[in-house]
């Protein structure tokens, strides 16, 4: 998790969002509290395609560790 968490959340812009969004297609399919969490630092991204992506993915999940 820690591995895709750093794809996913890395603003460097060293990362093509298709591989981010590899990483939270990834952590969605583990969905534990972990991915969640790593899911969740992505909202900090300046991209509104790639929130908008999180917001999705984390509905499908259905975990309510992503509830505040």
């Amino acid at each position: 998790v820690e591995q895709l968490d750093a794809l996913l959340n890395n603003v460097s812009g060293s990362v093509p969002l298709h591989e981010r969004f590899r990483a939270l297609f990834t952590l969605k399919s583990i969905g534990d509290d972990r991915s969640v969490d790593a899911i969740a630092k992505g909202f900090a991204d300046e991209s509104a395609l790639l929130k908008h992506e999180l917001a999705y993915v984390l509905g499908q999940m259905k975990n309510t560790h992503a509830l505040p």
